[in-house]
């Protein structure tokens, strides 16, 4: 799969880590879905205990001087008063595509919490190109039973300079 990225394009190669399998592209063609494949993990295997219930892999591409705010990823979960939501968003990665460019850091995100749902948007303009990578997660714990499950959405943003000749 590649994504346009204004005069240029991305081809990611994404695999599903071990335990895991690719689901059908849904409406969305900007991303890839993987679902774990078993839930039986060994007595005190905590790498197995862990392990998210579902991983996605989600490609935005927009210039540097986007309109700001700008809602740029909603996450959800099911949508029941039985479950209890927390939310975490990190920076994975920031990477300059020029020397101008500011890195971007996590204060540039801003992370809106509702009922059983996340959006991340963007506070501040992008100073130049840059290849960011944020991880968004949310943990899921059910009331009754305690189970807590995690699904992890991985979010690349290219960033392109304003002017592309």
């Amino acid at each position: 799969m590649c994504y346009n990225t204004r005069g240029s394009y991305k081809c990611p190669q994404i695999q599903c880590p071990s335990g895991f399998v690719r689901t059908p592209l849904g409406p969305r063609r900007n991303s890839v879905r993987c679902k774990r494949i078993s839930f039986t993990c060994r007595q005190n295997d905590y790498e197995c205990i862990n392990a998210p219930i579902s991983l996605s892999y989600n490609f935005l591409s927009f210039p540097e001087n986007v309109k700001i705010p700008s809602d740029l990823f909603a996450m959800s979960g099911p949508q029941t008063s039985e479950k209890i939501f927390d939310w975490e968003l990190k920076v994975v990665n920031v990477t300059p595509l020029r020397a101008d460019s500011v890195k971007v850091n996590r204060g540039y995100f801003d992370l809106k919490v509702g009922p059983g749902e996340a959006v991340v948007a963007l506070n501040y303009r992008v100073s130049g190109a840059q290849d960011i990578e944020l991880e968004l997660k949310m943990k899921i714990t059910d009331r009754r039973t305690r189970y807590t499950g995690t699904a992890v959405s991985k979010i690349f943003l290219y960033v392109t300079g304003a002017n592309i000749s």
